[in-house]
């Protein structure tokens, strides 16, 4: 199964009994990897357990919808404290910003609807991805579902053309060995809502910024249908919808370890400080098709550092997004033949509708660390230290992640917080000293061990260095160039994830398919990636 909120139309064949479907009308569990790829009727028993609104609603009460209209129409109707009346609906797509014409008509813009119902419009109790048809009983049909009780969300999908619905897991799942990176939970990494370009100007989102009405065919149920008639815009999805339900269940997570004895998996927390479990796609705010060469792009800071996380662990992050040259990216389009392609054949030369589409570190990750930091499972200092081996490289870096290698096998819970950071950081620094000066601990020593009052300036004072080396080298033709490739670098190891699920996501490019992965150096220009690479 793929993603389960933003994702694409997926079938479920393992489930299905002699007659190809599995029975109508009642609830299966399959969550792969744990259970038998024929699935199991849920009992009396099991769906009592089930809290979320979907199963209290409807499931326990016999309602087994087959469309999506008879599943708002249920809701709808539903009573009680687990009504969820409040509706909002969205729209996203891969060719959203390809314009329809007799010529592109056969274009796969995977063009899917998203509806959240809440008791308010402040928080998504529900959440619902789907076809624009509504009526359809072959559309795919996706529900994600907040278990208030049990502090998860609930994953769900109905089988196709049928009234038989599937449990497919929930959050904890995501965690677990036998069923993380398995069914939902291969895009959906952490067990949360996923928007893959959570922050403005949304590339592949109805927004305020990029509308998608060109791009819905003349007939499609998206111009007429009363349901998709009042579409909210991306920030809004953004804001009320991922960032807190991300928020929501990431506190709860770690609501429960901190109620424990102990830490019994350390090493699940401190992925998310030290490698990357997902990430997020952002572009530049430029439109690539206004771009000319009298033009500035203001390249991101997240393409350089982990901008949002070390400004909440109090490291001054100064200096301004370096600026480059319209000519410059322009010169690149037409160097490396930027183009999309459809998977059918058709291209279309240039960018993403946004310009310069590269991975970022995720929400998720950092807002688990955010929080661990609140509750006092990990300290500040910690993590700022943590973060800034190999900064320049604020997503997939070896050099980074090889410091999991020194996770306990447990760490203790107290009043005031845990022990998780000291034993890691006595872990780490013990290991460094017969380790050369280019390795990774003894990087992460280095900053450990500097005086209480004066680590966060010194910090500081690295992104400074860089920041001012950055802007140079975004200046330069050729130092763009290197940003170019290195940016490419970054979407391939990104396009070998499960969030990769569309040909019109990335751009394609004619840079050598046999590029080595490159990573960016503290002096801010690019070389080959390697797990001890100096950094000059």
């Amino acid at each position: 199964m793929a993603r389960m909120d933003v994702a694409r139309p997926v079938t479920v064949t393992s489930i299905a009994g002699e007659t190809g479907a599995p029975e109508g009308g009642r609830l299966h569990r399959l969550r792969t990897g744990l259970d038998p790829p024929t699935g199991t009727p849920v009992d009396d028993g099991e769906l009592a357990r089930l809290r979320d609104p979907l199963a209290v609603l409807l499931f326990q009460r016999g309602i087994f919808p087959a469309t999506l209209r008879e599943l708002v129409s249920a809701l709808d109707a539903a009573e009680g404290p687990q009504a969820v009346p409040v509706q909002m609906t969205f729209l996203t797509g891969e060719g959203s910003q390809l314009p329809w014409t007799q010529e592109t008509r056969d274009v796969a813009r995977q063009l899917r609807c998203l509806v959240s119902r809440g008791r308010s419009k402040e928080q998504a109790e529900l959440l619902v991805t789907t076809a624009p048809d509504a009526d359809s009983p072959d559309a795919f049909l996706q529900v994600l579902a907040w278990d208030d009780e049990n502090g998860v969300f609930d994953y769900y999908l109905r089988f196709e053309g049928t009234t038989a619905w599937i449990f497919a897991g929930d959050s904890n799942d995501a965690l677990e060995p036998s069923t993380r990176g398995q069914g939902p939970f291969s895009a959906h990494t952490n067990g949360s809502v996923v928007m893959r370009e959570l922050r403005e100007p949304w590339n592949n989102w109805h927004s305020s910024r990029a509308g998608v009405h060109d791009a819905i065919p003349p007939d499609s149920p998206l111009r007429t249908d009363p349901l998709w008639r009042d579409r909210q815009n991306a920030d809004v999805f953004e804001k009320q919808v991922a960032k807190r339900c991300v928020e929501r269940w990431t506190g709860s997570r770690l609501r429960a370890i901190a109620g424990g004895p102990g830490i019994e998996h350390p090493d699940r927390l401190l992925r998310h400080l030290l490698e990357t479990t997902t990430v997020n796609l952002r572009t530049t705010d430029s439109e690539s098709a206004a771009v000319d060469d009298s033009s500035d792009l203001a390249l991101p800071l997240t393409f350089l550092f982990n901008l949002e996380l070390l400004e909440d662990l109090g490291i001054d992050t100064p200096g301004q997004a370096p600026l480059v040259r319209g000519e410059h990216y322009r010169a690149s389009l037409a160097r490396y033949r930027f183009r999309l392609e459809d998977g059918k054949g058709a291209q279309w030369p240039g960018d993403t509708h946004f310009a310069f589409l590269f991975p970022e570190p995720a929400l998720e990750d950092n807002e688990v660390v955010r929080q661990a930091i609140r509750s006092g499972l990990l300290s500040a200092r910690f993590a700022a230290c943590a973060s800034m081996v190999d900064f320049p490289n604020p997503v997939y870096s070896k050099r980074r992640a090889a410091l999991m290698r020194h996770a306990p096998e447990v760490a203790t819970v107290t009043d005031s917080g845990s022990d998780l950071a000291d034993r890691t950081a006595e872990r780490i620094t013990a290991a460094a000293g017969s380790l050369g000066e280019d390795s990774p601990e003894r990087e992460f020593a280095r900053m450990w061990e500097l005086p209480a009052d004066q680590w966060k300036s010194a910090l500081s004072e690295q992104l400074k260095n860089y920041l001012d080396a950055a802007a140079e080298v975004a200046a330069d033709a050729d130092g763009f160039d290197s940003y170019v490739r290195l940016a490419e670098s970054r979407r391939r190891t990104f396009a070998a994830s499960a969030l990769n699920e569309f040909p019109l996501l990335l751009p394609r490019t004619d840079i050598p398919v046999d590029m080595p992965v490159l990573a960016m150096r503290r002096d801010a220009t690019v070389g080959p990636e390697t797990e001890h690479q100096g950094h000059r």
